[in-house]
């Protein structure tokens, strides 16, 4: 079996989704697979505020909200701010994303035998010849980050950004937090014994919001006289159920997470 395999397929369909790609966009395609967002990174603040200055002049023509990069990474496109996720948490997933991968370059070299190979079968629209001249150049420049091509940003206006592939399953969730939050407060009841994904999914809202934990169901039910509780979705995979909590008294921004007692 070919141990290319994998990265062949995401190519050939990286292409048929965009035609009109170039040599340097199948190198960014490969250098974030390889690298993710490291090369991004300067501060969350920074990061946050550029988001929003991108969003508010989108104009991405794509339809897919994400995009599976060959590893461990995704592109997600910011039109999913559209879904309700805010700007501030899908720079936390970006920001929380970049870190040093120590053998992103031995990865990226073979992706590139693959397209290497892919072009000899005739199954991307470059030549060997112009494609050794890129990686040469690219490579005597330590194959640094790079934008894409100007054709590709004229055709298809991407605007989008690199996180780790772990944080995917949880973005439906997070976007309806985010819609909860811009004028209530949220509280996430755990329904049933925990498992694998319920942890995972803990683990990540303390890494995004400021949360608290309780253990006790009914007693902070009973304490809440003042508050209206709307259900606004069950999540089967991480057996919990997200509320809406409207308060005469104000708004608590504070993520609450209830475990049911064992």
């Amino acid at each position: 079996m070919d141990k290319n395999s994998k990265t062949k397929n995401l190519l050939i369909k990286h292409y048929k989704k965009y035609p009109e790609l170039q040599i340097q966009d199948i190198f960014k395609f490969l250098f974030q697979s390889s690298f993710g967002c490291e090369h991004m990174i300067s501060s969350l603040d920074f990061v946050t505020d550029y988001i929003i200055k991108e969003a508010s002049a989108i104009e991405q023509k794509n339809a897919d909200l994400v995009e599976k990069l060959d590893g461990k990474y995704s592109r997600v496109h910011l039109l999913y701010l559209k879904k309700g996720l805010s700007p501030y948490t899908l720079g936390k997933l970006f920001y929380a994303s970049a870190k040093k991968e120590v053998n992103g370059l031995e990865k990226l070299k073979n992706q590139l035998l693959a397209v290497e190979e892919l072009i000899h079968d005739g199954l991307l629209p470059f030549s060997i010849k112009d494609f050794k001249t890129a990686v040469n150049e690219w490579s005597h420049k330590g194959y640094p980050a790079i934008h894409h091509s100007k054709i590709f940003r004229d055709e298809y206006s991407p605007s989008y950004r690199v996180i780790a592939s772990r944080y995917i399953p949880f973005l439906p969730l997070l976007s309806d937090i985010d819609k909860i939050q811009v004028n209530s407060s949220a509280l996430i009841i755990i329904n049933d014994d925990i498992n694998k994904e319920t942890n995972t999914m803990i683990e990540t809202l303390f890494e995004i919001y400021d949360c608290k934990i309780i253990n006790i169901v009914d007693n902070y039910m009973n304490q809440q006289n003042n508050h209206t509780q709307t259900l606004i979705n069950y999540y089967s995979k991480f057996k919990c159920s997200l509320f809406s909590i409207e308060s005469s008294i104000s708004k608590n921004e504070t993520l609450t997470i209830i475990k049911q007692p064992d």
